[in-house]
Formats: structure tokens, C-alpha cells, sequence
């Protein structure tokens, strides 16, 4: 068991990335909600009374669990990259990180706020293409910090003890 700040900062950046993807693959539990909440405005359209208690309690559930989806498949790619190194117990803290990241972007921050939405791009399309599109965007960024020979290198070759990638 080997704690690796570098594997740690790299995964825990991409777990951010995830939340931030997945929480927009989760509003698509109900697009009636969110049509609403497009053409209204949330307050507005909490205020018309077209929607229940139940249907939001769920759409806000959904949200969340459709992340916290997304953290687990972080969580397994990030032990398939460290458990041969013997550094495991990297990815469990990271698992933690991006689940108080999924809290935190769940909850008080859009996504569009961190780094350019490019879901814009697709909004004439559909406000579902907004969130399509911003979802796979946050999801590759995700991917690319994982799966990328630059910071592989940086986590693992450049450590001390760790042995090649």
C-alpha cells in the first residue's frame, strides 16, 4: 500500500470531471422537468403547480444516483491502473473525493460554471442535446486524464518506488 499524491491529484481532477458529466447525463431522467424549467423558468414553473413533490424528489434522486454511477466507473478504471502497482488504496481515497465532488456539483455548481459548456453548441437542437453534449464533453475530459500517456507517466513513472506504466 502506497499513497501516490500524483495518482491521487490526476484521478480526483478526473472525478470532478465526472460528477460534472454524469450530474448533466442525470437530468435526463425527466425531460419534462427540465423542458419546463427551460421554457418557464424554475421558479415559474414550480409556481404553475404542473409538477409534484414525488416527480422532483425523484428527478433530484435520479440525478444523483445516475452520478454517483459514473464515480463507481471511476473507481473501477482507477483500480485496474493502480492495483498492479500496489497502490489501491489511491483509488478508494479518490472514490471519496468524487463522491463529495458529486455532492458539491449535484447540488450548488453547474457545470457550465467550471469550464465552457459546449452543450451551447446543441441547445438549437434540443435542450436534451445541451445536456448530451456537455455530458460526453466532461466524461472524454474525464477519460483523457485517465487514459493519457502524459499523466500516466507523471503518476507512475515519475514516482518514486512505482516501476514503469
Amino acid at each position: 500500500m502506497k499513497f501516490n499524491w500524483r495518482i491521487i491529484v490526476i484521478h480526483s481532477i478526473a472525478a470532478v470531471f465526472v460528477a460534472m458529466g454524469w450530474n448533466q447525463f442525470g437530468r435526463l431522467n425527466n425531460l419534462e422537468i427540465i423542458r419546463g424549467i427551460y421554457e418557464h423558468g424554475a421558479m415559474n414553473y414550480l409556481a404553475k403547480g404542473d409538477i409534484r413533490g414525488r416527480e422532483l424528489t425523484y428527478f433530484f434522486l435520479w440525478k444523483f444516483y445516475i452520478a454517483l454511477i459514473g464515480q463507481f466507473l471511476l473507481l473501477c478504471i482507477s483500480l485496474l491502473q493502480t492495483v498492479r502497482h500496489k497502490a489501491w488504496v489511491n483509488s478508494v481515497a479518490v472514490f471519496i473525493i468524487g463522491f463529495i465532488a458529486t455532492i458539491i456539483v449535484g447540488n450548488y455548481l453547474h457545470p457550465s460554471t467550471f469550464v465552457f459548456g459546449i452543450g451551447k453548441w446543441f441547445e438549437p437542437f434540443g435542450i436534451e442535446y445541451y445536456y448530451v453534449a456537455n455530458g460526453i464533453f466532461y466524461s472524454l475530459l474525464a477519460l483523457l486524464l485517465m487514459f493519457s500517456k502524459r499523466t500516466k507517466e507523471f503518476a507512475f513513472i515519475h514516482a518514486q518506488g512505482m516501476g514503469r506504466v
